[in-house]
């Protein structure tokens, strides 16, 4: 399937309006913006959409420990992360009945149903039916059912992935390092993909744009440099 992605006639312009719409969903909301910056948060948001009960810690660590990303302690730690964005609120305390259980909020199941329809409206360049599913988002079940989807394919994908590959070390487990890769794949909208020329680019604006450091980025560079990604 995957090869068959990849070759089809529509698979550049698809990566290419997914990177745009990626970036643009972050441009647009500082919330999704920074769960956008770090594979980490990614999961636990991933997770929390599967969740809609309510979100428990030990229930996040549990989801979490099937992607091997991030240790349990810091799954906890992005329950906070979440609740600081106002996407979970606390809607019963611990107690000696139970642990304290979080509630996602209706400005993340916004956020997070953009965020598929971006994703969805870019495969649809390869596979037109994908439009119909971006059509039912705002179902309630249907878009519960989708959360769990994803989250089974993510598990399945990262696992089949080798996790010291250059590209996940370079851009994936960078802090912003996959917003960074979404720009450099928009850079030529037009012509074959990936584009063998020369990029015009410049690292201080990218550190401005995405909240980094111009070190942060110099260093990204020189490391995707050595692991033969870029010349």
């Amino acid at each position: 399937l995957r090869n068959r992605t990849i070759a089809h006639p529509g698979f550049p312009a698809a990566v290419r309006m997914l990177g745009q719409n990626m970036l643009s969903l972050s441009a647009a909301d500082r919330a999704i913006d920074g769960i956008f910056k770090d594979a980490g948060r990614y999961v636990v948001a991933a997770c929390a959409a599967t969740m809609p009960s309510g979100v428990t810690v030990a229930g996040l660590k549990v989801l979490c420990a099937r992607f091997g990303l991030l240790s349990p302690g810091r799954a906890a730690a992005m329950l906070l992360y979440l609740r600081y964005l106002g996407y979970v609120s606390l809607w019963r305390d611990r107690s000696a009945s139970g642990p304290a259980i979080y509630r996602t909020s209706p400005s993340f199941l916004i956020a997070w149903r953009a965020h598929y329809s971006a994703v969805l409206n870019a495969a649809a360049l390869i596979e037109p039916e994908a439009a119909h599913v971006v059509d039912r988002l705002n179902d309630p079940a249907f878009f519960q059912c989708f959360c769990q989807l994803h989250l089974d394919e993510l598990a399945l994908n990262i696992r089949d992935w080798d996790p010291n590959m250059a590209y996940a070390r370079v851009f994936m487990n960078r802090y912003a390092g996959s917003q960074i890769a979404w720009a450099l794949l928009i850079q030529h909208r037009d012509g074959p993909f990936p584009f063998a020329g020369p990029l015009a680019l410049s690292k201080a604006d990218l550190a401005r744009r995405f909240g980094v450091s111009l070190m942060h980025v110099k260093r990204l560079f020189a490391a995707a440099l050595r692991e033969g990604l870029m010349e």
